[in-house]
């Protein structure tokens, strides 16, 4: 177990470093391209408008909607910065096992069976990719109900606590138990 733990460790925090980046491009070409009205949405601080929120009307409903439109727009960007790194995580795996293969059964395979066998690889690609972006969606709605009803719990560490709750419950329950996406599949 803790022979990986560097290799990982390394890789968690590439990552982290690598999302801040591509957070960071999307603000930047949300800044070009949005109005001030939709880039303040883009980048709300879910803490503080939900004290906000939460003071300024006693309607739950009300607030619970409120919030849950705020958290959304406010952890789009991050969403999108995850599903775009490991989008090309999956892309790349993909490419270098079919790279592989191709060379390793060079003169064994015949042209169409090349082709059955990239189709093969296609098809997976495509479904581990649509499983991806379905599980981002899904995060994503998750964390903004939760944020809804942190905000309801507890203005403010409530919406942040409850946000994080459901993004991670929504990553449990869209677990496929399948290895990483930056794992290629096995072979037969």
């Amino acid at each position: 177990r803790w022979k990986v733990f560097p290799n990982r460790f390394f890789t968690a925090f590439a990552k982290f470093h690598v999302i801040a980046l591509f957070m960071r491009t999307y603000e930047l070409l949300a800044s070009r391209k949005y109005d001030d009205v939709v880039l303040d949405k883009l980048t709300m601080d879910p803490f503080h408008a939900s004290k906000k929120t939460a003071s300024a009307s006693s309607d739950k409903s009300a607030v619970a909607k409120e919030m849950f439109h705020t958290t959304f727009w406010a952890n789009t960007i991050a969403f999108m910065a995850d599903y775009s790194v490991h989008q090309i995580i999956l892309c790349y795996g993909y490419y270098a096992y079919v790279r592989r293969k191709r060379e390793e059964r060079k003169s064994q395979q015949s042209q169409e069976e090349a082709i059955v066998v990239d189709a093969a690889v296609l098809t997976s690609m495509l479904r581990k990719s649509t499983q991806l972006f379905v599980s981002r969606v899904f995060g994503l709605t998750c964390s903004a109900i939760g944020g809804a009803v942190g905000t309801l719990w507890w203005p403010g560490w409530g919406a942040v606590l409850l946000s994080n709750m459901g993004e991670g419950a929504a990553s449990v329950v869209m677990d496929d138990g399948q290895p990483s996406a930056s794992q290629p599949p096995k072979e037969d």
